[in-house]
């Protein structure tokens, strides 16, 4: 069964996908689904680039670029907290290789 793509989903589209913003980057479509390639900070975050999704209109929607703009800032703290804890660890380190005989 055809798949009817949805006026919203084109190449550089921002789209919400469950709880995460993205933008399309890519589409692949088939007689059965509809497979979008979408970047996003949480992909960056969990270091790729991009992932495939099929197509769900329960799952992806049109997005606010304000609202997806505005998502930036979590992992923007996601990446200062865990510099933190890579400082600290170093810092941790540190104080081993010096105690050492």
């Amino acid at each position: 069964m055809a798949m009817n793509k949805p006026d919203f989903i084109t190449v550089g589209a921002i789209v919400k996908v469950q709880h995460w913003y993205g933008q399309i980057v890519d589409i692949a479509e088939s007689d059965s689904r509809i497979m979008l390639l979408i970047t996003s900070p949480k992909s960056l975050w969990r270091h790729h680039p991009a992932e495939w999704l099929e197509f769900d209109p329960q799952q992806i929607k049109p997005a606010s670029l304000d609202e997806a703009l505005a998502s930036f800032e979590v992992y923007l703290d996601r990446v200062k907290k865990t510099q933190v804890e890579i400082e600290a660890m170093r810092k941790n380190w540190r104080t081993i290789d010096a105690n050492r005989v």
